[in-house]
């Protein structure tokens, strides 16, 4: 029990690090959660006790929206961008998640049905068995690469297709914020 609350608090230090980018690119610039405005310590009051105390949703949605203003899109052109978006960032989460979950092997974590950290939990599996024979090895690790490369190029195909809607400048502002690869 103790081990999997640890890994929990691994895993929710280790989101809340790679969405702390994401929060500072959803302030508004100059402001933070120490100054006066809309993201001042009013907004934070009684809730800011670390990761626990983190709302997901309202830091997505205000990923969300510095995205659009960064973009400088209409309501009508954010309706057809959001998605595919949303869709880059799901993406690039499971990818991330998967990665987190090879390194600790989710031992008594809920995991999300992702191939990817399936995969990973079959070769864990594998693994921890004392008579697992080298077939076996083979056959899980071929399997993990197998669905990485899935993963991979899911998620460069969500990246083309976001490309595709986009100007140039648009483009640029994505790759800043790493939504797009270079």
């Amino acid at each position: 029990m103790c081990r999997a609350n640890s890994l929990c608090g691994v895993l929710a230090l280790v989101l809340s690090l790679s969405w702390a980018g994401a929060v500072r690119s959803a302030a508004p610039r100059g402001l933070g959660p120490g100054a006066p405005g809309p993201d001042g310590p009013a907004q934070f009051a009684g809730r800011h006790h670390g990761w626990r105390g983190m709302n997901f949703q309202r830091i997505r949605q205000r990923m969300l929206n510095r995205i659009k203003q960064e973009l400088k899109v209409t309501d009508a052109e954010w309706a057809v961008l959001k998605p595919q978006v949303q869709q880059v960032q799901q993406l690039q989460f499971e990818s991330r998640l998967a990665a987190f979950m090879w390194r600790f092997h989710g031992h008594g974590m809920a995991l999300p049905a992702n191939p990817l950290v399936q995969a990973m939990q079959a070769l864990a599996e594998t693994l921890r068995d004392p008579h697992a024979t080298v077939a076996q090895l083979k056959g899980k690790l071929a399997a993990l690469r197998l669905a990485r490369e899935a993963a991979a190029t899911k998620l460069m195909a969500a990246q083309r297709h976001l490309r595709g809607l986009l100007t140039l400048r648009q483009e640029a502002v994505l790759v800043e914020q790493g939504l797009l690869d270079y």
